[in-house]
């Protein structure tokens, strides 16, 4: 038995001309239990799409990356678990 190391992600992504459904398929292969929702806030800025996303990977840096080509990351945070494999 070993120990896997896994990371639950929550972050705002502000972007243009993207959808939840694209963005969805982007990380279908990184990411599990994938959950988006539209977020406002107080910075919103006109015609700026913000999407709450809440996701478990195994390489953070791999979302951030995806996701930079999309829009702005803002309010990150990130939480790592371990997880029992066989």
């Amino acid at each position: 038995m070993f120990l896997l190391r896994k990371f639950r992600m929550e972050f705002i992504l502000g972007s243009r001309g993207v959808s939840e459904d694209m963005l969805r398929r982007a990380l279908e292969g990184i990411g599990e239990d994938i959950e988006m929702s539209p977020c406002s806030g107080e910075e919103e800025l006109k015609d700026e799409l913000r999407i709450c996303v809440s996701l478990g990977t195994d390489d953070p840096e791999l979302v951030f990356d995806i996701c930079s080509q999309y829009g702005r990351i803002r309010s990150a945070k990130i939480e790592e678990t371990t997880v029992s494999g066989r």
